[in-house]
């Protein structure tokens, strides 16, 4: 299972990271983009995720053919509620991605997602998409 964790900034995007971890009870990896320069060994970092015991959070994703590979590779785009940042003058969101916040939840809105919520969430999404990628 990958996770993508995308805009917001560096203080907003660890809260959520450490909160995912706790989470995520079984194993997990932690992959910044600012240490994986190489789009080959990001892809063979992903290529290694498919299990769905094994959780990867990828942080730091600063331009759209980042998040493209991410999504062809399975990975749910969550993004940090509030302001937007420059990623999004050329990332979109799509249907299928989520918003998520911080515990506790500070947005009453339900399409916002506690980090607990988008474990559960990228469980689905994951089961779906390796269906798919399957058949």
């Amino acid at each position: 299972m990958i996770i993508a964790v995308i805009g917001g900034d560096k203080a907003a995007r660890s809260v959520i990271i450490q909160q995912l971890l706790h989470a995520h009870y079984e194993s997990v990896q932690c992959v910044s983009l600012l240490t994986v320069k190489s789009p080959a060994r990001l892809e063979q970092i992903l290529k290694t995720s498919v299990s769905s015991t094994k959780l990867t959070i990828v942080s730091d994703i600063e331009d759209a053919k980042t998040v493209r590979l991410l999504r062809k590779n399975g990975a749910l785009c969550c993004h940090l509620f509030g302001l937007m940042s420059r990623i999004y003058d050329e990332v979109p969101i799509l249907q299928q991605d989520y918003f998520i916040t911080r515990i506790p939840k500070t947005t009453p809105h339900d399409h916002v997602l506690t980090p607990l919520e988008t474990i559960a969430a990228c469980r689905l999404y994951h089961k779906s998409w390796r269906s798919q990628a399957k058949g």
